[in-house]
């Protein structure tokens, strides 16, 4: 599954922060005061079910392609869930860009195929909502102010790697524009917290 996320992000180097959100947004689903949804791969569902036309949903959606066609791929040979696919994707573009080895512990539950998506707004990592608003959602799922800055500092390393670095073999240079408007947001939410 790994070997694949990195394909599909050597031919598309703009899908690299999308495997990762996929997987922090995942997460942020998790209501830790309910105990409801969390990291069981509905956020699949969500964002493919989406009407929105963004281009940050349309990478989402292009990503979570990916994990499905490479989990249908992988059942010949293991029995892998969509919720341990998300989290591998977002291990494997880490990785992808030079970042460290990362292990994920397999064995995530995936959601019943008509369980209910998370109110969670996919939207929350696109660049647009409020600082107060994401630090909410951070804390909804009982992730502390520094489990967030780590988070979203990796974030913000894979959106400056997949704009400012060329991908190895690809032979194509991204864009060394500056940071878009969803890495300055994320360097504004980091610096004034």
């Amino acid at each position: 599954l790994k070997e694949a996320v990195r394909r599909g992000i050597l031919q598309d180097p703009q899908l690299a922060p999308s495997f990762y959100q996929l997987a922090v947004l995942d997460g942020l689903s998790f209501n830790f005061a309910t105990k409801e949804f969390g990291p069981d791969g509905r956020v699949v569902q969500a964002v493919l079910s989406s009407k929105d036309d963004s281009q940050y949903v349309k990478s989402l959606q292009k990503a979570c392609l990916v994990l499905i066609q490479a989990c249908k791929d992988l059942k010949k040979l293991t029995s892998i869930g969509i919720a341990d696919a998300v989290a591998l994707g977002g291990v494997a573009a880490v990785e992808s860009v030079g970042g460290p080895f990362l292990t994920v512990q397999l064995g995530r539950t995936d959601a019943p195929k008509n369980a209910n998506i998370s109110p969670l707004d996919i939207k929350i990592l696109e660049g647009s909502s409020s600082s107060s608003a994401v630090r909410a959602a951070f804390s909804r799922s009982g992730m502390t102010e520094r489990e967030m800055t780590a988070i979203l500092g990796t974030l913000l390393t894979l959106e400056t790697v997949q704009k400012k670095l060329e991908i190895p073999m690809t032979g194509k240079q991204v864009s060394s524009q500056s940071l878009s408007s969803q890495g300055r947001w994320v360097a504004h939410l980091i610096l004034n917290r």
